[in-house]
Order: C-alpha cells, then sequence, then structure tokens
C-alpha cells in the first residue's frame, strides 16, 4: 500500500508541477498570440446537411463560428449535431442547433492565455471564438496552446523554475 500512495504521491507532485510551469509559461502572453485569424464561420440559414457535407467532412472542422451580417452569433458543433437524430438533419438549420455566444465559448484577444487556457479546461471545449465587440476576429485552439507550451518546456527544460528548489 505504500507503494502505491508513494505513486499517487509523485504523480500528483508531477502534475502541480508541470501546471506550475505552464502558467508560468503563459504569464504575460495574450490569446491574441495563439489565435488563428480569418476563421471559416457559417450563416446560421445553412442547412445542417451541407454543413456537414461542405464543412465538417469536406474541411475536417468539428467547430464552426456562426456569423450574419458581420455579427457573431455563436458557434456549431459536430457533438451539438450528433446530438440531434439523423433523420432530422434534412430539415434543420444551423440557428436551429446553434450554441449562442457566451463567455464560456467567447473570449476577447487580448485576455491572459493562462486564464483562457483554465476556461478551456473548466468547460471543456478545445477551441474558442476570439471577439472584440460582436465581430469575430479568430479562434484559438487548445492543439496550438499546448504545441506552445511544449515547445516553451522543452527551451527551458534544462534550466530550473525560479523560486524552485529553494532557489
Amino acid at each position: 500500500w505504500w507503494f502505491l500512495i508513494g505513486l499517487f504521491i509523485r504523480a500528483a507532485a508531477a502534475q502541480s508541477y508541470q501546471q506550475l510551469i505552464a502558467r508560468r509559461s503563459l504569464e504575460g502572453v495574450r490569446v491574441r498570440r495563439f489565435m488563428n485569424v480569418g476563421p471559416v464561420a457559417v450563416p446560421p440559414d445553412l442547412p445542417v446537411e451541407r454543413l456537414i457535407d461542405d464543412y465538417i467532412l469536406d474541411r475536417r472542422l468539428k467547430m464552426l463560428p456562426v456569423v450574419e451580417d458581420g455579427r457573431l452569433l455563436g458557434s456549431v458543433s459536430l457533438a451539438q449535431i450528433r446530438d440531434r437524430p439523423r433523420e432530422e438533419w434534412a430539415r434543420l438549420l444551423v440557428r436551429d442547433v446553434l450554441r449562442a455566444r457566451s463567455p464560456e465559448n467567447t473570449v476577447p484577444p487580448e485576455m491572459p492565455a493562462a486564464q483562457a487556457l483554465a476556461l478551456m479546461q473548466r468547460t471543456g471545449n478545445s477551441r474558442l471564438m476570439i471577439a472584440e465587440g460582436d465581430r469575430l476576429v479568430g479562434i484559438v485552439s487548445l492543439r496550438d496552446m499546448m504545441s506552445y507550451l511544449a515547445l516553451r518546456m522543452e527551451l527551458d527544460e534544462s534550466r530550473p523554475l525560479e523560486g524552485a528548489n529553494g532557489g
């Protein structure tokens, strides 16, 4: 039992250390740095069947912003469509399944990246829309943020964190 408890404590300590490194690596970095500008967006009157064929399958996109007259309304994702019976897809429009824009899926470009990462972890969203006012300016993905963190950790792995180990 002592061995198993020791493994558990070691894993928890390693995870805490990685979170500390991630927070420090993202210190002072804004979401704008990771933003993919000019994301593909869809109109709310697009039929769901066309959304599936032309965007989700052809372009392999799991989440798309929904924009009408330049205004960001929300997003539509594979999960939202999957929740509906397949026989409904032919008569549904994107507006029928969209998830409205909210603080859980939309952030400003100047939001601290660490805060956006925490939001993604809390909500389970792997992508967030970035808006200035009601205008879509980009998308940030968890994959892009994690790639950045992996590179930072690789660059910094030879240097101990300041304050770690009493230093």
